[in-house]
């Protein structure tokens, strides 16, 4: 799911439609943004808050918390990134 979004290429039919509307919108700031955090190194599972998995993710040049949601038929229903402060 990282990768897609840093090749401008995120899974939009595994997503809700809201989301999926959200990542085109965002979708060239999001693929700068991660190609300027760098090669991904490797992630860590910080465990489960109000429903979604978070994630750590090392990246060559920063440092994001990942946290996602999926709906009860297999869909991501909520995504986001932000810094590790």
């Amino acid at each position: 799911m990282i990768e897609e979004h840093a090749r401008g290429e995120p899974d939009l039919d595994g997503m809700s439609p809201a989301l999926a509307a959200a990542a085109i919108e965002q979708k060239d700031a999001i693929c700068r943004e991660l190609q300027a955090a760098g090669a991904l190194k490797h992630l860590t599972f910080k465990g489960v808050q109000n429903g979604l998995d978070i994630y750590e993710v090392a990246f060559e040049h920063a440092k994001l918390e990942w946290g996602f949601a999926f709906t009860h038929r297999g869909k991501m229903s909520h995504l986001y990134f932000r810094p590790v402060l």
